[in-house]
């Protein structure tokens, strides 16, 4: 059994974490971590009765000498000062929720904020199974795709090498009120995403530069994208409409078949 830690663990994901973690065979939950403190049953009641354990203050030294594994839950920024402490414990590995160690230097510092671990970020894998399974057999350091861009890619890397380079694709994807995180905002608020549904940072969303940067690299050169995504009334869950155009007919099945076998 690996033993799992979890820093971060009061949102969303780490909820989802959880869950995933006790259905699986080979894992061990033995830290969690937050900057709320408590039982997890008081973070999360319905855990009640199914796990216990007491999360403690967010420390990357004590989750690194208990944990073989260890899930970063947390913002962008804060995932990057965590990660680069617990890699210097050589038997650890680390998979980033965030944003961190998913973009090249260049465009993670034009979307986010300055990078503060450039050397940790060279060697990081992105974490998409279906494109990179047996790279993250080996990653120390695995950055989790983005929402978006892990429906956009898995979507459109069948066809990536067989579209019209002159034409690009766009990208028209929808997502539930939960993927915008459990802090308090007045576009997510209930009175405003009620039986509503439109676009938001269309063009500039920070994750079209992390689908363009993947499909670029699957392709091999330049490929052009348009990305807009839409906020729709429903608590979870996402959509993506890919089109581009095919430089000759293919039957769209059949190279869905043969690029996702096994999967």
């Amino acid at each position: 059994m690996k033993k799992v830690g979890i820093i971060g663990v009061s949102g969303y994901t780490g909820l989802e974490l959880i869950k995933a973690l006790l259905s699986h065979p080979g894992f061990e939950i033995s830290y969690l971590g937050a900057s709320a403190q408590g039982e997890i049953s008081e973070i999360f009641p319905q855990l009640r009765g199914v796990f216990e354990m007491c999360v403690e203050a967010a420390d990357a030294r004590v989750a690194a000498q208990r944990c073989d594994l260890i899930f970063l839950a947390l913002p962008h920024g804060k995932a990057m000062e965590f990660a680069r402490e617990i890699l210097k414990f050589k038997n650890v590995k680390v998979v980033d929720l965030s944003a961190d160690y998913r973009l090249s230097r260049e465009l993670y510092e034009k979307n986010y904020t300055a990078h503060l671990d450039p050397q940790n970020l060279t060697h990081a894998v992105y974490g998409l199974p279906e494109l990179n399974r047996e790279k993250i057999r080996a990653a120390r350091l695995t950055a989790n795709p983005g929402c978006y861009p892990t429906c956009s890619i898995l979507a459109l890397a069948p066809f990536v090498r067989l579209l019209d380079p002159n034409t690009g694709v766009f990208i028209d994807a929808k997502s539930g009120v939960s993927g915008a995180g459990k802090a308090l905002k007045a576009s997510s608020h209930f009175v405003s995403v009620n039986e509503n549904a439109g676009a938001y940072s269309p063009i500039s969303h920070r994750h079209a530069d992390e689908i363009k940067e993947q499909l670029q690299i699957l392709k091999g050169g330049e490929f052009s994208t348009l990305f807009v995504p839409n906020l729709l009334p429903i608590t979870r869950g996402m959509l993506v409409s890919a089109f581009g155009v095919l430089q000759k007919s293919v039957d769209a099945e059949a190279v869905l078949r043969e690029f996702y076998a096994n999967e």
